[in-house]
């Protein structure tokens, strides 16, 4: 299993300063970190993330289709995931392009994650999407100390 923490920019530049947080980073590979779509670098060249990158594989990018998570965004660094956010995946889900960025996107990163399976019908349309993941509301919570017995197979 693999635990993502929200990152933004300043977290990101603490991270590559703090050789102690890098090691845990790269010590624990069940870290993921999301790269928030404040960050504000985004559209700009930097170095932070691909020094990330450098630590984990575990980079994803998150909130796609929202602010500065776009494709140019997502075509930048090797991500390991990129998540849809909530109102692009609802908005666009039924249309007839939506298949089409979900394949433009797997070229990129083949593990594409879908916010916003808020209900049974947004389950049911993200299961016929090709996705990796999907994340939302519909998904009961579980404790920390139950994720080892979660059976996904009702998923």
């Amino acid at each position: 299993p693999l635990c993502s923490v929200n990152v933004d920019y300043e977290t990101c530049l603490y991270i590559s300063c703090d050789n102690e947080i890098q090691k845990v980073i790269s010590k624990n590979k069940f870290i993921v970190l999301e790269i928030s779509e404040t960050y504000p670098e985004l559209t700009q060249e930097n170095d932070v993330i691909p020094f990330l990158c450098s630590l984990t594989e575990y980079i994803w990018l998150d909130d796609f289709g929202s602010r500065n998570s776009t494709m140019h965004t997502a075509m930048k660094n090797k991500y390991h995931a990129i998540k849809l956010d909530k109102l692009f995946f609802q908005k666009n889900i039924q249309k007839p392009y939506f298949e089409g960025i979900i394949n433009n996107l797997k070229r990129l990163c083949p593990n594409i994650i879908a916010e916003g399976v808020e209900n049974i019908y947004y389950n049911g349309l993200s299961t016929k999407t090709g996705l990796w993941g999907t994340q939302g509301y519909f998904f009961p919570s579980v404790p920390l100390s139950e994720i080892k017995h979660i059976n996904s197979a009702w998923l």
